[in-house]
């Protein structure tokens, strides 16, 4: 089907006619013409491979030192999305929060089938932060939540309670032990909306895949059956990289 000819291009929704309706068909589509795809993903992390081989330092590891079966993205971290993404995540724009939703949704049905979800949580913020939950309730609105099961954000199965470390700009030390930090920090409200359950977890971006092994690690620990990851965007990483 032919784009309308009425629409704006992304990134340029704001006063575009299709913006407010919620048709995500129409949004996924246009981000698409503008979003990089991720050509070769590693099947564990979802960055792109270079000659065939993954440099996460993760996806070398023991196969029993990850707790999700995988992650997948919906783009890559770099223009145009970085500038939207920091204007969501810092400057208040909180309207792009639906728009993300729409991709997610849109990922979702390219991705897989909704009978193997039982549950789509938020990979918890700190505390005062939304920009994860904000996603995951725009989402909750729309039709296609009767194919999606998404967490109450306003009752969410797992929150944060106390701040921890940012992992941006640090080495892969500084990483895991942000990771390890964000994971003990998680608060289990609801444990029979995890245990026996097949769960994704939401998240904005993804560098080394360690603070979402860290929530995996606890959800399988609360008895969930699986666990993967869905990140709006990849950020490349190897070894030597922050």
């Amino acid at each position: 089907m032919a784009p309308p000819a009425d629409r704006h291009d992304f990134p340029d929704c704001q006063g575009c006619p299709y913006v407010n309706p919620g048709q995500w068909t129409i949004c996924v589509p246009c981000a698409a013409e503008q979003l990089s795809s991720i050509q070769d993903p590693c099947p564990i992390c979802a960055q792109e491979r270079r000659d065939g081989r993954c440099h996460n330092r993760l996806c070398t590891r023991p196969a029993n030192s990850r707790h999700f079966e995988g992650i997948t993205a919906i783009t890559l971290h770099n223009d145009p999305l970085v500038d939207v993404m920091q204007r969501f995540k810092y400057r208040g724009k909180t309207g792009w929060g639906m728009i993300f939703a729409r991709l997610l949704i849109g990922h979702l049905y390219e991705t897989w089938d909704p009978a193997d979800v039982d549950l789509i949580i938020a990979n918890p913020p700190n505390p005062g932060r939304n920009h994860t939950t904000l996603v995951i309730g725009h989402a909750a609105t729309y039709d296609t939540a009767d194919d999606w099961p998404f967490d109450d954000t306003h009752d969410p199965a797992i929150i944060k309670t106390t701040d921890t470390a940012q992992s941006a700009g640090k080495d892969l030390p500084g990483k895991e032990s942000a990771a390890l930090e964000h994971g003990n920090a998680l608060v289990l409200r609801h444990p029979d909306r995890i245990d026996g359950s097949r769960v994704i977890v939401y998240d904005d971006i993804c560098t080394t895949g360690l603070q979402l092994n860290a929530v995996a690690r606890h959800l399988r620990e609360w008895g969930a059956v699986s666990v993967h990851g869905v990140v709006l965007a990849r950020q490349p990483w190897s070894e030597g990289s922050n």
